[in-house]
């Protein structure tokens, strides 16, 4: 049963209440490439081909709507000169990582300065398991504009039945603003600068107050996303819930999901359009859900864990520490064994490590910057 916060239900005007110099639109370029029929039992979309031209300096490509029951991924990735980028067969072998996620997949490159992404015609499949349904649409955002030294990104919260915290009094609620602050300072480290704006939820508050998840099904959180429509595609959608309760883990409190790693920047209205912080301690401790939300944001523009939380698996990024130890040998890396050199300050380790400075590596920021979300 889902725990009710004592709040007004009264659907709010999905008005932006404050303004802000959101980053536009102009140097996106859109480009659909088809519906694409899937076996019932699962199967790959053909070799889709995408046309980079000169000077594209990022690209998301993605297939979706093939439904909350089955899972996707990345099946084949091919560069203009034919080279293969990265095969799901034996995804070891590759610098590229993708997981298989329900309904809509998302796949951006480049993610690191290493890569080369030459203008010319890309091919890109995808795989889908069975319980689909029964296709997928698929298509590409490409960036024009060079990643510099800064970049500038736009958020929109949405308020989703938090009481006296909404659009009306974001602007000068002690608590949030020392969020937004803090979420500030850890990005401006990557030469990030964040215009914000506040909006109330038009929908059904009553349904997503407490937000319900479970390892096997993410229908309630990919329906909030869908939701999502900023005043421009480019905006990150970040809905502010009171909780994201986990029944796989008895109902356990989740403090922030992202729909990446990576997210579909660009596009609202999809079940991978945005992220959800819950803010159940926003008013106790407003930077350490900051931190979580800057953490679930940088998922959405396609930076992993710089190590997993059972080792084993690491980002693809090549100035990023790794974890190997573990003393105890439990089986899990903690903050404690890898603060040392292990990265376990690092705003991409996998869990919160309160009270250190949560540096990001060059490589990190310059993916952030390199975002389709970036401007």
């Amino acid at each position: 049963m889902k725990r009710r916060f004592s709040i007004a239900t009264m659907v709010a005007a999905a008005t932006l209440l404050v303004g802000a110099d959101f980053p536009d639109d102009a140097d996106l370029v859109y480009i659909d490439l088809g519906h694409h029929d899937l076996p019932a039992d699962g199967g790959s979309t053909p070799l889709l081909e995408i046309a980079i031209p000169s000077g594209t300096t990022s690209m998301v490509a993605y297939c979706g709507n093939y439904g909350d029951t089955a899972l996707g991924a990345p099946y084949q990735v091919v560069d203009p000169s034919g080279k293969t980028l990265y095969n799901g067969d034996e995804p070891e072998k590759y610098e590229i990582r993708a997981g298989y996620v329900d309904d809509t997949s998302a796949f951006v490159y480049p993610i690191t300065p290493r890569q080369e992404f030459a203008p010319g015609t890309w091919k890109i499949s995808y795989m889908m398991s069975e319980g689909n349904s029964g296709g997928a649409d698929c298509g590409a955002i490409l960036r024009s504009s060079p990643a510099g030294e800064t970049a500038k990104i736009g958020i929109e919260f949405v308020f989703v039945g938090l009481g006296g915290l909404d659009a009306s009094t974001a602007a000068t609620h002690e608590q949030f603003q020392e969020f937004v602050k803090t979420m500030r300072k850890e990005l401006g480290q990557a030469g990030i600068t964040v215009e914000v704006g506040y909006r109330d939820f038009p929908g059904d508050v009553a349904k997503y107050t407490v937000l319900d998840m479970s390892d096997d099904d993410m229908s309630e959180f990919n329906a909030l996303l869908r939701q999502s429509a900023p005043p421009t595609k480019r905006v990150i959608s970040v809905f502010l819930v009171q909780e994201i309760s986990n029944s796989s883990a008895g109902g356990s409190t989740v403090l922030g999901m992202s729909a990446g790693p990576p997210g579909l920047a660009g596009l609202p209205g999809t079940s991978k359009s945005g992220l959800v912080v819950g803010a159940i301690d926003l008013m106790s401790f407003p930077a350490d859900v900051a931190k979580i939300l800057t953490h679930e944001l940088a998922h959405y523009a396609g930076l992993y864990h710089t190590t997993e939380k059972r080792g084993g698996k690491f980002d693809p990024m090549g100035d990023t520490p790794q974890c190997t130890v573990d003393p105890n040998v439990n089986g899990i890396l903690s903050s404690h064994e890898c603060l040392e050199s292990g990265g376990a300050n690092n705003v991409m380790w996998w869990t919160l490590k309160k009270d250190v400075d949560r540096p990001l590596s060059p490589e990190q920021a310059w993916l952030l910057r390199n975002s389709v979300a970036a401007e």
